[in-house]
């Protein structure tokens, strides 16, 4: 049989993965390129599979102390590109946006997760409120799905997938 690695092994690999995907520009299928504008967050093959990757590289960071991810981290997810980013989603009409609510749900829960570490930009807060506003205006505006062909999804414009990243 063939071996097997160990945990350590495999987390150490799925971490260059992922640090591999976010540095990879092209392909990418990001939104914001329709809007003719560049995102910190054009690496991997969409914008909110590379959102993903940074949150899930943070919470790395965080929970084994790695500092030089960590600092690797923070020196991408400065206030500057995330005011960007911010200012990317605001600028884009959701009713021709085929990912939302999933891009700003998983944005949400990286602004979330940028909190905890250090030196939050002053503008962290603010724009927390900003995104939790939009999805909880969409959430209002849609019909809770009681009766749906395919129950409850993870597809983009799932009202619980929503509802559960802003809790």
């Amino acid at each position: 049989s063939g071996h097997i690695p160990d945990d350590e092994v495999l987390r150490a690999r799925l971490f260059r993965l992922m640090r591999s995907g976010i540095e990879t520009r092209e392909p990418n299928n990001g939104f914001h390129r329709g809007l003719g504008r560049s995102s910190l967050f054009d690496g991997s093959y969409d914008w909110h599979s590379c959102v993903m990757a940074h949150w899930c590289l943070c919470v790395a960071a965080r929970t084994r102390g790695d500092d030089a991810l960590q600092d690797w981290l923070m020196e991408r997810l400065d206030s500057e590109g995330l005011a960007r980013e911010v200012q990317l989603l605001m600028d884009r009409d959701v009713r021709d946006a085929r990912t939302h609510p999933y891009d700003e749900a998983w944005f949400l829960r990286l602004l979330a997760e940028r909190a905890g570490h250090p030196d939050p930009p002053d503008a962290l807060d603010g724009w927390r409120a900003e995104i939790e506003g939009r999805l909880l205006d969409w959430l209002e505006a849609s019909p809770f799905p009681e009766e749906v062909e395919r129950g409850f999804t993870g597809a983009y414009g799932s009202w619980l997938f929503a509802y559960l990243q802003l809790l």
